[in-house]
């Protein structure tokens, strides 16, 4: 299979050798596809070492170990080969030398910064047992340390390091050659590596309740940005310094109550929905009329999305969302707030509303949408073409894929039952988009596209969302794909044989 996608596109392939998915989530298919790219394209990989440790989210210093241990021990002779192989292999030797001048390079940076007080250390990073505590309100670091690669935190990482000769041959590099290197990596350990890990695992672990913000724009990037657009409606100008798709509804939904920049937000919001609703039409934005938005996440895609959707939608659907603070859920705005319905109340009105709202599953979406289109006598033209359900489902394992596959498959049925119940016949029947933003402890994005009445779509961050509304809320496997690759770190990695 490699040689047929590098034959189709060898810059993306290698691109997807190195994405967070490919490394974190399958060492032995990672290391396959290594070894592969070592025998037959040397050249690219040792030119991208660089690139490969500047790679997003976790693991991307760990490939580098992972490279070097796949070609010494690519035999399968889990041996101490590598001063041999190094005096013999000079591809080998260059690969070797590389690794190390980037490990040694980052740890005399980090140590560097350590001594200059540039790094708000706590008197727990002097630790000498790794901080794990509290590791379930985390997600996996973001980023591995060079000193993480130096210190033995799991057998299946030192392992590869020792193998390589990792520690001597960056002991080699710090210490002078007739120093005790023993003594002189234990105080490197104690006073340095320790409390750098420590201090890098600590710093980069995302809270449980900002996991969203992973694989996504730093917050501070968009409050400042929301702080320009107040600043110049306050003048008087927020129009021409409006970018309408600046951000993401997410990001805007996150800062809508935000004392500061609440009113940069609503404007932010009011622009992106115009140009939806407006400038975009013909480019595959129409497509989002008559979308219904249900789920049981209620994080701020969730409620953005319901709420676009809703202002984007045609009537009877226009403004129409399924809230309700009962365990009825129902169409949100009926009676005494049937001018909400009609879109008077601003975005943070709208989000407090969402918020307070139950669970709705997407078969009771599916009656009230029926009920709605049954009074109305609505024709098929003016049904509901889509309906977008968030979930938390997380089914690893190929045995609780099958079983929540078909599950849904028996649910379609049972909404197919239910529009024939109503004198509707199949066309009319809304394709069915389950997205998954499960918490992973790290970023999973895949698509099954296999029944042509819904798709599962698994996984979350910027690029796939951004995706998801540039194409008009079509996706399949080309789309997630390159929302893996997008971030611009993956931007540097070339093919050069």
């Amino acid at each position: 299979m490699l040689p047929l996608v590098w034959s189709h596109n060898p810059l993306t392939t290698l691109k997807l050798i190195f994405s967070v998915e490919s490394i974190c989530f399958s060492y032995q298919k990672f290391d396959t596809a290594v070894l592969w790219l070592l025998q037959n394209h040397p050249k690219t990989l040792l030119r991208n070492l660089h690139s490969i440790a500047d790679l997003p989210d976790c693991g991307s210093l760990y490939a580098l170990v992972q490279i070097l241990y796949v070609l010494l021990v690519q035999d399968g002779k889990d041996v101490h080969l590598h001063p041999e192989r190094y005096n013999r292999d000079p591809y080998y030797k260059l690969l070797h030398d590389g690794v190390i001048d980037i490990l040694v390079e980052r740890l005399n940076s980090d140590i560097d910064k350590m001594k200059q007080h540039k790094l708000e250390l706590e008197p727990s990073d002097y630790s000498p047992y790794y901080l794990t505590s509290q590791i379930d309100k985390y997600h996996r670091p973001r980023k591995i340390s060079a000193a993480e690669c130096c210190v033995s935190k799991t057998p299946w990482h030192d392992h590869p390091a020792r193998t390589i000769f990792l520690r001597e041959s960056i002991a080699g590099r710090l210490f002078p050659p007739e120093s005790d290197q023993l003594e002189e990596w234990e105080r490197l350990r104690k006073d340095f590596l320790v409390p750098l890990t420590n201090y890098y695992d600590r710093k980069d672990k995302v809270p449980y309740e900002k996991r969203y913000h992973r694989q996504g724009r730093d917050p501070c990037e968009v409050k400042k940005y929301l702080e320009e657009v107040k600043a110049a409606a306050a003048a008087g100008g927020s129009i021409g310094i409006i970018k309408p798709d600046a951000l993401l509804p997410n990001e805007i939904i996150d800062f809508v109550f935000d004392e500061d920049v609440g009113v940069g937000a609503e404007l932010q919001w009011k622009a992106m929905v115009d140009m939806y609703r407006t400038q975009k039409q013909g480019k595959g934005f129409g497509k989002f009329k008559n979308w219904l938005v249900a789920g049981s996440t209620n994080f701020a895609l969730e409620v953005g999305l319901k709420i676009l959707m809703s202002e984007l939608s045609e009537e009877p659907w226009k403004g129409k969302l399924i809230g309700r603070e009962d365990y009825q859920p129902d169409w949100s705005g009926e009676d005494d707030q049937s001018d909400w319905i009609q879109g008077h109340h601003d975005l943070k009105s709208k989000c407090e509303l969402m918020w307070k709202s139950n669970y709705c599953g997407v078969f009771r979406a599916i009656e009230l949408i029926l009920e709605l289109a049954v009074n109305a006598n609505l024709k098929a033209e003016h049904m509901i073409k889509k309906v977008l359900v968030f979930n938390w489902e997380n089914p690893q394992g190929s045995l609780l894929f099958e079983y929540a596959y078909e599950a849904k498959r028996r649910l379609f049925e049972k909404i197919r039952s239910k529009y024939k119940e109503k004198g509707y016949g199949d066309e009319v029947v809304p394709h069915i988009l389950f997205w998954d933003v499960y918490d992973y402890p790290i970023p999973d994005s895949w698509i099954c596209t296999q029944h042509p009445g819904f798709t599962t779509l698994s996984g979350f961050s910027d690029s796939l969302v951004k995706s998801f509304l540039d194409n008009g809320g079509e996706i399949d496997h080309h789309h997630v794909m390159e929302a893996v690759i997008a971030h611009k770190e993956y931007q540097p990695l070339v093919v050069v044989d």
